[in-house]
């Protein structure tokens, strides 16, 4: 037989849910959305950066790794310059055109399939945790659940306005994100494409910032290496020439088919 709490307290109960329901208390993913933003440094201190100049190593490949430096200037402008095998290589969108150059060879338009992709990656302090509701993501809080390393983690469930679905863990205790999974559903069931981690946490101009990034590929060869993105410095609020992310005039189409 349930035990039925003392009526003051149940009194109590009935008072929060229908507080709830008339929207007067944070609902729990409010709360945690708003416990994470404070950890990052808070929503005015994310949205207040124009942008920023990240410089550091980055591993390409199996013993291969390249200086690299990323360029990000608001709304949606990312640019990053790399060295493959001695040689420089960009990427870059302005915000409507993504596109690509290596060594000597002549510049080349992303496929429009590519833009989505560069768009978000472009919400270099932002994410979908931080976007407002009219951007059209939906977010829903899972619990607790493992990370992919295993250790306890609060997690959240994506759906990005265009379709791509991520799975978000946060530490339970900091709340700063530790890993994000990327999926895509096949066959009415998420399947993870990659996962990256984050850690090495640091306060730079008044957030807190990860120094170092690791992506595994799903699927990928037995013994292949994360990529690493280890960061040396974070500018902020730095003056960067929109002329920077602008694809060079005469750039070309895609490869056909590409699109």
């Amino acid at each position: 037989m349930p035990v039925r709490p003392p009526a003051g307290r149940r009194l109590l109960l009935a008072l929060a849910a229908l507080a709830g329901l008339a929207g007067g208390g944070p609902s729990p993913l409010d709360d945690v959305l708003a416990r994470h933003l404070a950890a990052r440094g808070g929503r005015e201190r994310l949205e207040a950066v124009a942008s920023a100049r990240v410089r550091g190593m980055l591993t390409l490949g199996p013993g291969v790794t390249s200086p690299f430096l990323l360029e990000w200037r608001r709304p949606d402008q990312l640019r990053l310059d790399v060295e493959i095998l001695g040689e420089p290589a960009v990427q870059a969108f302005d915000g409507e055109t993504a596109w690509t150059q290596s060594g000597d060879e002549p510049p080349e338009r992303l496929p429009d399939s590519a833009i989505a992709g560069m768009r978000r990656q472009a919400d270099l302090l932002g994410g979908p945790l931080l976007a407002p509701p009219e951007a059209g993501h939906r977010v829903e809080l899972l619990g607790r659940l493992a990370a992919p390393d295993g250790a306890d983690s609060v997690a959240l469930a994506v759906e990005l306005a265009g379709g791509e679905h991520l799975t978000i863990h946060l530490d339970p205790e900091s709340l700063l994100e530790t890993a994000q999974r990327s999926e895509q559903r096949v066959d009415g069931e998420a399947v993870t494409v990659a996962t990256t981690t984050f850690a090495d946490y640091r306060t730079v101009g008044g957030l807190l910032l990860p120094f170092l990034m690791i992506t595994r590929l799903e699927g990928a060869p037995p013994g292949a290496e994360a990529q690493r993105l280890v960061v040396d410095e974070w500018e902020l609020d730095v003056p960067i020439e929109p002329a920077r992310f602008a694809p060079p005039a005469g750039i070309s189409r895609a490869p056909e088919g590409e699109d």
